[in-house]
Order: C-alpha cells, then sequence, then structure tokens
C-alpha cells in the first residue's frame, strides 16, 4: 500500500514540474492582476449602485420630510383655530409618514456604514494591486536575459557587433604565435 501511495506521490510531484516548467511566470503574473483589476472593478461597480441607492433614499426622505413640515403647519393652524376633527386626520397621516422618515434615515445609515465599508476594501485592493504591479514589472525586468546593446557605450560595443573575418583571426593568431616565440627566445637568454 504505502509502495503504491510513493508512486502516486512520484507522478503527481513530476506532473507539477512539468507544469512549473510549461507555465510562463509573466503571463500567469499578468493574468492575476487582471484578475485582480476585474475584482476591484466590481467592487468600485457595487459601490457606485450604493451610492446611487443612497441618493435615492435621501430623495425620498427629503420629500417626506417636506410633506411632514406641510402637515405640522396645517396641524398647528388646526389647533389655533380650534378644527379638532381637522387636527385628528392630520395626526392620523403625520405619524406613519414620521415612522417612514425614521425607517428612511436608518437605511441611510446602513448604506453609509456599506458605502465606507466597502470604500475601505477598495482602498486596500487598489494599494494591492498597486504593489503586485511594480513588484511584477521588477520581476519581470530581472528575469529578461541581459542584452549587451544598451549594457556598454556605443564605442565599446562597435566591434563586438561587427562579423569577424576569417583573415583577421588567421592574423590575430599569427601575432600571437610570433610574441610566444620571442617572449621563449627572451627567457632562454
Amino acid at each position: 500500500m504505502q509502495i503504491l501511495q510513493r508512486l502516486a506521490r512520484i507522478c503527481q510531484a513530476d506532473i507539477h514540474g512539468w507544469m512549473d516548467i510549461f507555465e510562463d511566470k509573466e503571463l500567469l503574473l499578468k493574468q492575476y492582476m487582471r484578475d485582480m483589476a476585474a475584482a476591484l472593478a466590481q467592487k468600485e461597480d457595487r459601490q457606485k449602485r450604493n451610492y446611487q441607492s443612497r441618493e435615492v433614499v435621501a430623495q425620498r426622505l427629503s420629500s417626506i420630510n417636506r410633506e411632514i413640515k406641510k402637515i405640522e403647519r396645517d396641524l398647528e393652524a388646526s389647533l389655533k383655530h380650534n378644527k379638532d376633527i381637522i387636527a385628528r386626520l392630520l395626526v392620523k397621516k403625520l405619524l406613519p409618514l414620521s415612522g417612514i422618515g425614521s425607517e428612511l434615515e436608518n437605511h441611510i445609515d446602513l448604506l453609509d456604514q456599506k458605502i465606507n465599508q466597502l470604500q475601505a476594501v477598495i482602498d486596500r485592493q487598489r494599494h494591492q494591486l498597486e504593489q503586485l504591479k511594480l513588484r511584477a514589472t521588477e520581476f519581470i525586468e530581472r528575469s529578461k536575459p541581459t542584452e549587451l546593446n544598451g549594457a556598454f557605450p556605443d564605442f565599446m560595443t562597435d566591434g563586438i557587433s561587427r562579423k569577424i573575418s576569417d583573415e583577421v583571426i588567421e592574423l590575430e593568431l599569427m601575432q600571437r604565435k610570433e610574441a610566444l616565440l620571442q617572449n621563449k627566445g627572451d627567457r632562454s637568454k
């Protein structure tokens, strides 16, 4: 039984090794960044909808508050003129509106909390994405093979980039052999 487990583990490790060879780290990094950017865009879209919802609720609350103020003015006038029947009708209308106004205020408070929490998440993820972009750029630059072009000034690379002819090579060999023979002759004296 242990032999089969060990064989399975070896096969699994071998498969993971091949996957590591085939995976392009640069492409994976770019895909991770695209995924993070997409998730961030979804959260920003949700935040936009939260702001729109809050605006709609705030407009509704403003409308109800205007209506409540109008009813309170009418109620005050009816009480001044001893019109109790009208005052009762106005109070009957005012109480439900006040309840709705309180519910809308609570809803706005909840939306504000939701907006603040989501904004904190968005800010954190935006910062993480920027950090990942910087690190990915550094990794990609480090993983690229270094090229001679740009590594040396032009006056140093002019001779490197030219193709050397066979005659130049032969001439260099003859000069070195002659110098070697002269050094041997000078040592023997």
